[in-house]
Protein backbone atom coordinates (compact mmCIF):
# COMPACT_ATOMS: atom_id res chain seq x y z
CA UNK A 1 0.00 0.00 0.00
CA UNK A 2 1.82 3.72 -0.68
CA UNK A 3 1.88 6.00 2.20
CA UNK A 4 1.25 9.41 2.25
CA UNK A 5 4.86 11.45 2.36
CA UNK A 6 4.97 13.65 5.55
CA UNK A 7 8.28 16.00 5.47
CA UNK A 8 6.71 16.47 9.08
CA UNK A 9 7.88 13.47 10.21
CA UNK A 10 11.48 13.31 11.63
CA UNK A 11 13.18 10.73 10.29
CA UNK A 12 14.62 7.82 12.51
CA UNK A 13 18.00 8.75 13.91
CA UNK A 14 20.99 6.11 13.64
CA UNK A 15 23.62 7.31 15.78
CA UNK A 16 21.81 6.75 18.80
CA UNK A 17 18.58 6.87 20.67
CA UNK A 18 16.36 9.99 20.61
CA UNK A 19 15.58 10.98 23.80
CA UNK A 20 11.89 12.06 23.62
CA UNK A 21 9.38 9.12 25.15
CA UNK A 22 8.66 6.75 22.29
CA UNK A 23 5.52 7.38 19.73
CA UNK A 24 2.62 4.61 20.11
CA UNK A 25 1.56 2.95 16.76
CA UNK A 26 -0.63 0.64 15.48
CA UNK A 27 -0.72 -1.81 12.21
CA UNK A 28 -3.13 0.78 10.50
CA UNK A 29 -2.82 4.70 10.92
CA UNK A 30 -5.85 6.33 11.61
CA UNK A 31 -4.73 10.24 10.68
CA UNK A 32 -2.64 9.43 7.39
CA UNK A 33 -2.86 12.36 5.69
CA UNK A 34 -4.02 14.73 7.88
CA UNK A 35 -3.71 18.24 7.95
CA UNK A 36 -3.75 18.57 11.72
CA UNK A 37 -1.26 16.74 13.96
CA UNK A 38 -1.94 16.85 18.16
CA UNK A 39 0.89 17.97 19.85
CA UNK A 40 3.96 15.52 21.11
CA UNK A 41 2.84 15.38 24.81
CA UNK A 42 -0.60 14.55 23.45
CA UNK A 43 0.18 12.34 20.64
CA UNK A 44 -2.02 9.47 20.66
CA UNK A 45 -0.87 6.25 20.29
CA UNK A 46 -2.90 4.56 16.72
CA UNK A 47 -4.36 1.88 18.98
CA UNK A 48 -6.01 5.36 19.77
CA UNK A 49 -4.69 5.62 23.98
CA UNK A 50 -2.10 8.53 24.77
CA UNK A 51 1.23 6.88 25.36
CA UNK A 52 3.87 8.87 27.11
CA UNK A 53 6.06 6.08 28.79
CA UNK A 54 9.60 5.66 28.17
CA UNK A 55 10.51 1.59 27.88
CA UNK A 56 12.03 0.77 31.02
CA UNK A 57 12.46 -3.10 30.46
CA UNK A 58 11.28 -3.73 33.58
CA UNK A 59 8.66 -6.16 33.42
CA UNK A 60 6.35 -6.36 36.61
CA UNK A 61 5.43 -9.23 38.50
CA UNK A 62 5.95 -12.94 36.50
CA UNK A 63 5.60 -10.82 33.30
CA UNK A 64 8.50 -11.31 30.33
CA UNK A 65 9.75 -10.02 27.37
CA UNK A 66 9.01 -11.76 24.06
CA UNK A 67 11.20 -10.55 21.39
CA UNK A 68 12.28 -11.14 17.50
CA UNK A 69 9.63 -11.12 14.69
CA UNK A 70 8.95 -14.58 14.38
CA UNK A 71 7.91 -15.50 18.13
CA UNK A 72 6.60 -11.70 18.80
CA UNK A 73 3.74 -11.99 15.89
CA UNK A 74 3.42 -15.30 17.50
CA UNK A 75 2.52 -14.30 20.67
CA UNK A 76 0.20 -11.51 19.50
CA UNK A 77 -1.51 -13.65 17.65
CA UNK A 78 -2.43 -16.13 20.26
CA UNK A 79 -6.00 -14.96 22.05
CA UNK A 80 -4.35 -17.12 25.66
CA UNK A 81 -1.70 -14.26 26.02
CA UNK A 82 -2.04 -12.07 28.05
CA UNK A 83 -0.35 -8.62 26.55
CA UNK A 84 0.24 -5.63 28.70
CA UNK A 85 2.69 -3.86 26.21
CA UNK A 86 4.25 -3.49 22.83
CA UNK A 87 6.82 -1.87 21.75
CA UNK A 88 8.82 -1.74 17.98
CA UNK A 89 10.89 0.58 15.67
CA UNK A 90 9.19 2.66 13.20
CA UNK A 91 10.74 0.15 10.18
CA UNK A 92 9.21 -3.15 11.96
CA UNK A 93 5.61 -1.43 11.95
CA UNK A 94 5.78 -0.25 8.33
CA UNK A 95 7.23 -3.45 7.08
CA UNK A 96 5.23 -5.53 8.87
CA UNK A 97 1.71 -3.71 8.88
CA UNK A 98 -0.53 -6.63 7.62
CA UNK A 99 0.90 -9.43 9.72
CA UNK A 100 0.11 -6.84 13.23
CA UNK A 101 -3.30 -6.27 11.29
CA UNK A 102 -3.87 -9.87 11.35
CA UNK A 103 -2.43 -10.74 14.94
CA UNK A 104 -5.11 -8.41 15.76
CA UNK A 105 -7.78 -9.87 14.10
CA UNK A 106 -7.49 -13.06 16.32
CA UNK A 107 -7.54 -11.23 19.61
CA UNK A 108 -10.88 -10.21 21.53
CA UNK A 109 -8.65 -7.86 23.43
CA UNK A 110 -6.98 -5.80 20.94
CA UNK A 111 -7.96 -2.54 21.78
CA UNK A 112 -6.91 -2.94 24.91
CA UNK A 113 -3.39 -2.71 23.53
CA UNK A 114 -1.14 -0.50 21.35
CA UNK A 115 2.36 -0.38 19.28
CA UNK A 116 4.89 2.10 21.58
CA UNK A 117 7.21 3.13 19.16
CA UNK A 118 10.60 2.76 20.07
CA UNK A 119 14.32 3.22 18.65
CA UNK A 120 16.26 -0.14 18.08
CA UNK A 121 19.30 0.86 20.18
CA UNK A 122 16.88 1.82 23.01
CA UNK A 123 14.98 -1.68 22.79
CA UNK A 124 18.27 -3.19 22.56
CA UNK A 125 19.42 -1.33 26.08
CA UNK A 126 15.90 -2.76 27.69
CA UNK A 127 16.09 -6.58 26.18
CA UNK A 128 20.10 -6.89 26.86
CA UNK A 129 23.05 -7.21 24.40
CA UNK A 130 22.23 -10.72 24.17
CA UNK A 131 18.75 -10.34 22.35
CA UNK A 132 18.44 -10.17 18.79
CA UNK A 133 15.26 -8.28 18.80
CA UNK A 134 14.37 -7.74 15.64
CA UNK A 135 12.46 -4.19 15.84
CA UNK A 136 9.66 -5.60 18.21
CA UNK A 137 9.52 -7.02 21.88
CA UNK A 138 6.18 -8.05 23.68
CA UNK A 139 5.25 -7.95 27.68
CA UNK A 140 3.22 -10.88 28.63
CA UNK A 141 3.10 -12.95 31.18
CA UNK A 142 3.84 -17.29 31.26
CA UNK A 143 1.40 -19.25 29.50
CA UNK A 144 -1.10 -21.14 31.57
CA UNK A 145 0.16 -24.62 31.13
CA UNK A 146 -1.96 -28.35 31.68
CA UNK A 147 -0.56 -30.47 34.26
CA UNK A 148 1.32 -33.61 33.77
CA UNK A 149 -1.94 -35.75 34.23
CA UNK A 150 -3.53 -33.84 31.10
CA UNK A 151 -1.40 -35.20 28.92
CA UNK A 152 -3.14 -37.96 27.04
CA UNK A 153 -2.95 -39.80 23.83
CA UNK A 154 -5.48 -39.38 21.33
CA UNK A 155 -4.27 -41.61 18.51
CA UNK A 156 -1.60 -44.17 17.83
CA UNK A 157 0.08 -41.00 16.05
CA UNK A 158 0.25 -39.34 19.40
CA UNK A 159 3.82 -38.06 20.26
CA UNK A 160 5.49 -35.60 22.79
CA UNK A 161 9.02 -34.78 23.74
CA UNK A 162 9.98 -35.42 26.91
CA UNK A 163 13.65 -33.57 28.26
CA UNK A 164 16.03 -34.40 30.80
CA UNK A 165 18.81 -32.32 32.33
CA UNK A 166 17.76 -29.84 29.44
CA UNK A 167 19.44 -26.61 31.06
CA UNK A 168 19.86 -23.87 27.95
CA UNK A 169 17.22 -21.96 26.94
CA UNK A 170 18.07 -21.23 23.53
CA UNK A 171 18.26 -25.37 22.84
CA UNK A 172 15.37 -26.47 24.54
CA UNK A 173 13.67 -23.58 22.46
CA UNK A 174 15.41 -25.19 19.16
CA UNK A 175 13.76 -28.67 20.77
CA UNK A 176 10.40 -26.83 20.91
CA UNK A 177 10.73 -26.05 17.66
CA UNK A 178 11.35 -29.50 16.24
CA UNK A 179 8.70 -31.13 18.56
CA UNK A 180 5.83 -28.69 16.80
CA UNK A 181 7.13 -29.22 13.23
CA UNK A 182 6.47 -32.55 13.78
CA UNK A 183 3.32 -32.75 15.55
CA UNK A 184 3.92 -33.24 18.87
CA UNK A 185 1.80 -31.50 21.43
CA UNK A 186 3.88 -31.32 24.49
CA UNK A 187 7.31 -30.78 25.34
CA UNK A 188 8.16 -32.02 29.30
CA UNK A 189 10.98 -30.98 31.43
CA UNK A 190 12.11 -31.00 34.87
CA UNK A 191 10.81 -28.28 36.90
CA UNK A 192 14.40 -28.41 38.97
CA UNK A 193 16.87 -27.27 35.99
CA UNK A 194 14.79 -27.05 33.23
CA UNK A 195 14.66 -23.10 32.11
CA UNK A 196 11.39 -21.30 32.14
CA UNK A 197 9.46 -19.29 30.03
CA UNK A 198 11.89 -16.36 28.72
CA UNK A 199 12.14 -14.34 25.68
CA UNK A 200 15.58 -16.62 24.73
CA UNK A 201 13.73 -20.06 24.89
CA UNK A 202 10.66 -17.88 22.83
CA UNK A 203 12.91 -16.36 20.29
CA UNK A 204 15.10 -19.87 19.61
CA UNK A 205 11.44 -21.68 19.43
CA UNK A 206 10.46 -18.84 16.68
CA UNK A 207 6.73 -18.85 17.46
CA UNK A 208 6.09 -22.84 18.15
CA UNK A 209 5.53 -21.92 22.15
CA UNK A 210 2.48 -20.59 21.11
CA UNK A 211 1.35 -23.78 19.78
CA UNK A 212 1.69 -26.87 22.09
CA UNK A 213 2.15 -27.37 25.92
CA UNK A 214 5.43 -26.45 27.49
CA UNK A 215 4.87 -28.90 31.16
CA UNK A 216 8.22 -28.29 33.91
CA UNK A 217 7.32 -32.18 35.78
CA UNK A 218 8.62 -31.44 39.29
CA UNK A 219 9.59 -35.62 38.83
CA UNK A 220 10.82 -36.77 35.53
CA UNK A 221 10.40 -40.45 36.02
CA UNK A 222 7.13 -39.88 37.51
CA UNK A 223 6.09 -37.88 34.64
CA UNK A 224 6.89 -40.74 32.52
CA UNK A 225 4.64 -42.92 34.73
CA UNK A 226 2.19 -40.84 34.58
CA UNK A 227 2.56 -40.51 30.48
CA UNK A 228 2.36 -44.39 30.25
CA UNK A 229 -0.68 -44.35 32.35
CA UNK A 230 -2.33 -42.08 29.70
CA UNK A 231 -1.16 -44.78 26.69
CA UNK A 232 2.02 -43.15 26.01
CA UNK A 233 4.84 -45.63 25.07
CA UNK A 234 8.04 -44.14 26.48
CA UNK A 235 11.06 -44.64 24.50
CA UNK A 236 14.71 -42.84 25.34
CA UNK A 237 17.98 -41.89 23.50
CA UNK A 238 20.71 -43.58 24.99
CA UNK A 239 23.89 -44.10 23.22
CA UNK A 240 24.42 -47.30 24.38
CA UNK A 241 21.50 -48.89 23.29
CA UNK A 242 21.23 -51.52 20.89
CA UNK A 243 18.63 -50.96 19.29
CA UNK A 244 18.66 -47.96 15.91
CA UNK A 245 16.35 -45.82 16.14
CA UNK A 246 14.74 -46.79 13.01
CA UNK A 247 13.52 -50.01 14.45
CA UNK A 248 11.79 -48.33 17.35
CA UNK A 249 8.46 -48.96 18.11
CA UNK A 250 6.59 -46.33 16.93
CA UNK A 251 3.18 -47.67 15.75
CA UNK A 252 2.03 -46.23 18.87
CA UNK A 253 1.57 -43.13 20.79
CA UNK A 254 5.10 -42.46 22.01
CA UNK A 255 6.69 -40.75 24.18
CA UNK A 256 10.54 -39.58 22.87
CA UNK A 257 12.54 -38.79 25.50
CA UNK A 258 16.06 -37.49 25.21
CA UNK A 259 18.87 -36.20 27.69
CA UNK A 260 21.27 -33.85 27.49
CA UNK A 261 24.69 -33.33 25.70
CA UNK A 262 27.18 -35.33 27.29
CA UNK A 263 25.56 -36.49 30.34
CA UNK A 264 22.63 -37.72 28.32
CA UNK A 265 19.60 -39.59 30.08
CA UNK A 266 19.81 -39.93 33.87
CA UNK A 267 20.01 -43.92 35.01
CA UNK A 268 16.72 -43.63 36.67
CA UNK A 269 14.68 -41.48 33.72
CA UNK A 270 16.28 -44.47 31.02
CA UNK A 271 14.93 -46.98 33.62
CA UNK A 272 11.33 -45.46 33.85
CA UNK A 273 11.59 -45.84 29.32
CA UNK A 274 9.58 -48.87 28.09
CA UNK A 275 12.61 -48.74 25.37
CA UNK A 276 15.78 -47.73 24.73
CA UNK A 277 17.39 -46.75 20.92
CA UNK A 278 20.32 -44.87 19.76
CA UNK A 279 20.71 -42.33 16.79
CA UNK A 280 23.36 -44.27 14.29
CA UNK A 281 26.07 -42.15 13.97
CA UNK A 282 29.70 -41.54 12.67
CA UNK A 283 32.35 -42.68 15.31
CA UNK A 284 34.32 -39.04 14.85
CA UNK A 285 31.62 -37.42 16.59
CA UNK A 286 31.23 -38.19 20.37
CA UNK A 287 27.34 -36.84 20.32
CA UNK A 288 24.27 -34.52 19.17
CA UNK A 289 22.95 -31.83 20.72
CA UNK A 290 19.79 -32.28 22.61
CA UNK A 291 17.69 -29.84 19.62
CA UNK A 292 19.44 -31.93 16.70
CA UNK A 293 18.65 -35.23 18.55
CA UNK A 294 14.96 -34.70 19.29
CA UNK A 295 14.61 -33.34 15.51
CA UNK A 296 15.84 -36.66 14.09
CA UNK A 297 13.84 -38.89 16.75
CA UNK A 298 10.96 -36.81 15.98
CA UNK A 299 11.28 -37.60 12.07
CA UNK A 300 11.69 -40.78 12.61
CA UNK A 301 8.18 -40.89 14.54
CA UNK A 302 6.81 -38.67 11.99
CA UNK A 303 7.70 -40.80 9.23
CA UNK A 304 5.76 -44.05 11.12
CA UNK A 305 2.81 -42.48 11.14
CA UNK A 306 2.44 -42.10 7.46
CA UNK A 307 2.01 -45.68 7.86
CA UNK A 308 -0.75 -45.96 10.36
CA UNK A 309 -4.44 -46.42 9.22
Amino acid sequence: MAKTPDSRRPKPRRDKAPPQAPRAASAKSADKGSDKRPARSEKPSRGGKPQQRRPTGKASGNALWIYGRHAALAALANPRRVITAVRATEAFVDTREDDLAAARRTRPDAEDWSIELAHGQVLQRMLGDGAVHQGIAVQTKPLDQPDIAEIRSISDRSVVLALDQATDPRNVGAAIRAAAAFGAHAVITTARSAPPESGALAKAAAGALELLAYVRAPNLARALDTLKQNGFWTIGLAGEAETPIADAPFDRPTAIVIGAEGSGLRRLTLEHCDAAVHIPMSPTVESLNLATAAAIALYEKSRANTSLS
